[in-house]
């Protein structure tokens, strides 16, 4: 079956942004509540303020753990792919349909459930089985606000109390665009095997505000390692002594108190995620297993 994986090279130069669309439809997230669904459940919507808007293929899929309560604070994590993937696929375990074409699951909402937390796990659809990094209309002010909002209101779900981004491969680009530009507060960003360019954009994010974390994961070669070399650099230039871990060990202990963390992992580009969502979920989210 074929991959869910994002290419492990995406190109450096990609296309220009589309044209925006001025207006996010602020009506789409429907007024009238829903009840919240009893965890465990797993949830395919289609949205429309997708950054890529497709009626025939779930625009996110959302995943509760057996551990999420419902009745505290909301804590969203939002998975943004690569090139070539399938939300379906990426979430779920075993063969998925993928508008019509078999692909082998990644099981990533299991590898949320190891965590433990209290939580709500996102897959965002992005350019779908593409070979294509761009953000789509993610790119516009606002867009992915009205996106996380349409999204809750589908599942009766509460303001989110913090939101962090978790993007493999090329899904940097939409991480960089939901930063600069996507009117949600982001309190984390996991880069996983991801940072191709812009370490001085996320470097200024994270340097914003002492309450945001940053980690960036690579595979021990090529861009994402030099460009990851980079940011420690400039974040040990930039932050105050002792905020920046460089290759820590054990990694998931470094987080909560550091700023930065900069670190090799010890698989190939296309198992990084499956690899360290848990252990990096346990330390980002309340109530993960320790």
């Amino acid at each position: 079956a074929a991959a869910a994986a994002a290419d492990p090279d995406p190109d450096p130069d990609p296309a220009p942004d589309p044209d925006p669309d001025p207006d996010p439809d602020p009506d789409s997230a429907d007024p009238d509540p829903v009840a919240p669904p009893t965890a465990p459940w797993t949830r395919a919507l289609v949205l429309d303020n997708a950054p890529f808007p497709r009626r025939d293929i779930p625009s996110a899929v959302a995943h509760a753990p057996p551990t999420y309560d419902g009745r505290g604070p909301l804590h969203l994590v939002v998975f943004l792919h690569g090139w070539r993937g399938c939300a379906a696929a990426l979430a779920l375990s075993g063969p998925q349909d993928c508008g019509g074409r078999t692909m082998e699951g990644w099981d990533l909402a299991r590898r949320f459930d190891e965590a433990e937390v209290d939580g709500v796990f996102v897959v965002a659809q992005l350019a779908f089985l593409e070979r294509d990094g761009s953000a789509g209309r993610f790119v516009e002010a606002g867009r992915f606000r009205a996106w996380l909002d349409e999204l809750r209101a589908a599942l009766g779900l509460p303001e989110p109390a913090s939101v962090t981004l978790l993007a493999h491969s090329a899904g940097f680009e939409t991480a960089l665009a939901i930063l600069d530009r996507g009117g949600a507060p982001i309190r984390s960003v996991v880069l996983f095997d991801a940072l191709y360019r812009g370490y001085a954009p996320f470097a200024d994010w994270v340097e914003a505000d002492p309450a945001r974390r940053l980690v960036s994961l690579h595979t021990g070669g090529g861009r994402t390692a030099s460009q990851s070399a980079m940011l420690a650099r400039r974040a040990r230039r930039e932050l105050p002594d002792g905020q920046v871990a460089l290759d820590p060990d054990p990694l998931a202990a470094a987080v909560p108190g550091h700023r930065v963390v900069v670190a090799r992992s010890p698989v190939r580009h296309g198992d990084v995620p499956a690899r360290h969502l848990a252990e990096l979920a346990r330390v980002l989210l309340p109530g993960g297993a320790q």
